[in-house]
């Protein structure tokens, strides 16, 4: 046998071993809801998928299971940076493959991002103020991936505007910490910066009251004090 085609069998076997695992753990992900500890569960499951990502071959149905992860496993301030780590590595790394499967990329980005709302909401903070400086430190990470989206113009542009409008809606529902709102608000305007204009009007026509009103200030704190400067 060739080197050639020793070194496409193992290859072809190592990729098939990595399969097995990626989809173990989706199975072991799965079960992190009813397991005791499941936070520090998450956070090894969701760092041993990061490593797969960056030590193997991925196909795309790996790609599918490691995200999947991010859907499965709680999101937590443990767990929070590993699940960025595994969307910025797929988006920097596996790029076309993300293109193939953009609603399930934002999907796993929506959730991160909930999670900041539902986290920087002033009266839950209030409980714990000793996490603010923490949750701000993960919404700067998601800042960091909305700015990487914003690279892909072309494959965003029409599905960004969908992650703002879900964004507004939950920030409806929530009073957020000032300095936590002022870095969701920053992300935020990274998808402004590319979402169609022809789709943010019709969003703007099909939004309810309270939560239309919400996006009118967004954009025009958008329009006003950053869309030619970068700045918030």
């Amino acid at each position: 046998m060739h080197n050639k085609d020793i070194t496409g069998t193992l290859g072809a076997l190592f990729i098939g071993h990595c399969s097995h695992v990626t989809g173990y753990l989706t199975s072991i992900a799965q079960q992190l809801s009813v397991l005791e500890g499941r936070n520090c569960m998450g956070k090894l499951l969701c760092d041993l998928q990061h490593q797969i990502m960056i030590m193997c071959p991925l196909t795309k149905q790996m790609i599918l299971n490691i995200l999947g992860s991010i859907l499965l496993v709680p999101v937590t301030m443990e767990t929070f940076p590993s699940m960025y780590e595994i969307l910025n590595e797929a988006l920097l790394n596996h790029v076309n493959t993300v293109f193939d499967i953009i609603p399930v990329f934002l999907n796993c980005s929506k959730r991160l991002l909930f999670w900041l709302i539902k986290e920087g909401d002033q009266d839950v903070l209030s409980q714990k103020p000793n996490v603010t400086t923490d949750l701000i430190g993960c919404i700067h990470m998601i800042d960091r991936l909305f700015t990487l989206i914003s690279t892909h113009k072309e494959e965003f542009s029409k599905v960004a505007v969908y992650v703002v409008a879900d964004y507004v809606d939950h920030v409806h529902q929530h009073t957020l910490l000032p300095a936590v709102k002022k870095a969701l608000v920053s992300a935020v305007y990274k998808l402004l910066d590319i979402s169609d204009k022809h789709v943010l009007a019709q969003l703007h026509t099909v939004l309810n009251q309270g939560v239309k009103e919400v996006f009118k200030g967004l954009y025009s704190d958008y329009s006003n004090f950053y869309k030619y400067t970068g700045r918030v």
